[in-house]
């Protein structure tokens, strides 16, 4: 009896095991940030959105903030859906706007600045100014060298030497009715290595600064793009408490040489694009490429763009495009979209996620685009374990991380339950089957010597010839049954300039601080 009841709960608790190892989908959201680390995307943060007639994000998302997206096997993209797996505990609380890098070489992730639990009308601080995600222990660490402001509307793109460019953007006010506005004009550098903050040599114009654009760096590992977006023009008031904004041009790049800490702005020739914010940029390595997909008009966020993809060849500086294939039946227009994120996989798999679609609602779709055929895929292939430059494996030389132990120890557990609720099993049959043919033999010393003569034609062999006559009967038994900010946009043409001489602003309302 004892043992029966140690095969039920071992695999009862063997099922559960297996069960709470979960994936689950996740909250529709646009603004929020993703990074790759083998063999996991990282996902945070992000606004839900108000779909009506004039649309407008609602507060910061406050829970189901941060999740993950395993690569290790193969899935369909609806599969890919409801794999993600959340990550609630310990996080460093609501955020948007913030930067987001990774640096798969130390297995850690940069989260700098943010408006935490920010609404349409009114902006906060994050809880943190800056804070690193360890992937190896999954947890976060917010005791490292801290900036002194918060900053928004920025970007952080990992260069040489694992070291993060951070640039643009600006300070979140304490009071911004009466603080002055600031916006960043160097280049800030966090080294993953030692934990620690730095600034170039080089300093740039009020002019020069950028909000909402987007960067990359290039093929050579040391030039960093640097395309779209608002910069600050005049100050709105005496104060220099808010500020009309101009619309960067398409046709112009700014670029940052890592080495030298040197800016130079580069024109384009070629289909130049729209103007634009909520777009990404991504490298593409085997060619140099820079990859530009979606974004909207500055005024609206809304107001989506439908010249939707091009490529910035680097070398000569010129703007294409070119149509994508359909691998797949879309449940959205996946032209035309804004505020996503996109992350490009094995140098190949270009994963783009959440965002904003048509007509103006949030989404939580996953597709990949396949930027070597440059068709949408149905099927995405497992990851590749990638390699450091001795040849070894990345996983080896960084070590386990902590959800791959957790994986090996819920599958033991599972495994040993399984072998254990076996083991009890086999023992129970054994022990059944003994007792039977114990029974057998008391049954067979009652018999009496009559009876005897009869059950001998049954239990003696029946070869051929033998008991000529006599039917034989086969020895049967029955088997066990395996049980944000306003923007302005201004009348363009397609290569970003003005149809008239006057400047485009963007005006900034002030707001209270608590949103009246």
């Amino acid at each position: 009896m004892f043992l029966r009841q140690l095969a039920a709960i071992v695999s009862v608790v063997a099922l559960f095991l297996i069960l709470s190892a979960h994936a689950d989908t996740v909250e529709p959201r646009g603004t929020a940030k993703c990074q790759y680390i083998y063999p996991k995307i990282y996902c945070y943060g992000g606004r839900g959105y108000n779909e009506d007639i004039n649309g407008s994000y609602t507060d910061s998302l406050t829970s189901n903030i941060f999740n993950t997206l395993d690569l290790s096997e193969e899935m369909s993209i609806s599969d890919l859906q409801n794999r993600w797996t959340p990550m609630e505990q310990d996080t460093p609380g609501p955020n948007t706007e913030f930067a987001f890098v990774a640096d798969p070489k130390h297995n850690a992730i940069l989260m700098d600045g943010g408006s935490g639990l920010s609404n349409d009308s009114t902006m906060y601080r994050a809880q943190y100014r800056s804070i690193i995600y360890n992937v190896t222990t999954e947890s976060w660490n917010s005791d490292i060298q801290m900036r002194e402001d918060n900053f928004i509307f920025h970007s952080a793109i990992l260069g040489p030497n694992s070291t993060a460019y951070l640039f643009g953007g600006r300070v979140v006010q304490e009071n911004i009715l009466t603080e002055p506005t600031f916006y960043p004009l160097e280049m800030y550098l966090f080294n993953f290595a030692t934990a620690s903050w730095g600034t170039s040599t080089a300093v740039r114009s009020l002019r020069d600064s950028l909000i909402e654009y987007r960067a990359a760096l290039g093929k050579d590992g040391v030039s960093i793009y640097y395309i779209g977006g608002v910069y600050p023009d005049e100050p709105k008031y005496a104060n220099m408490t808010d500020y009309y904004y101009g619309i960067v041009p398409m046709s112009e790049v700014v670029i940052f040489n890592t080495n030298t800490s040197e800016w130079r702005t580069q024109n384009t020739t070629g289909e130049t694009p729209f103007t634009r914010i909520g777009h990404t940029l991504t490298l593409k390595p085997s060619t140099g490429e820079l990859i530009l997909l979606g974004g909207s008009f500055p005024s609206n966020i809304t107001d989506f763009q439908m010249d939707y993809f091009y490529l910035l060849d680097t070398e000569s500086m010129t703007w294409y495009t070119r149509a994508l294939g359909l691998g797949q039946d879309l449940d959205y227009n996946v032209t035309e979209i804004a505020d996503h994120s996109a992350v490009l996989v094995d140098d190949r798999f270009l994963f783009v996620m959440f965002g904003l679609v048509p007509p103006g609602r949030a989404t939580s779709t996953v597709r990949v685009l396949d930027i070597e055929t440059w068709s949408w895929v149905n099927v995405v292939s497992a990851v590749q374990v990638p390699e450091d430059a001795d040849g070894s494996s990345s996983e080896a030389s960084g070590g386990t991380s902590a959800g791959t132990i957790a994986g090996a120890v819920v599958g033991s557990i599972a495994g040993v339950a399984l072998i254990g609720a076996i083991i009890a099993f086999v023992y129970l049959r054994r022990k059944r089957q003994a007792k039977t043919e114990q029974d057998a033999k008391v049954d067979e010393i009652n018999i009496s010597p009559e009876d005897r003569k009869d059950t001998a034609l049954l239990s003696a062999p029946t070869s051929p010839g033998a008991l000529s006559g006599s039917t034989q009967v086969p020895n049967t038994f029955d088997e066990p049954r395996t049980p944000d900010i306003t923007k302005f946009y201004g009348v363009e043409k397609p290569d970003g300039a003005s149809n008239n001489n006057s400047p485009q602003v963007l005006v900034m309302t002030p707001v209270k601080p608590d949103g009246s």
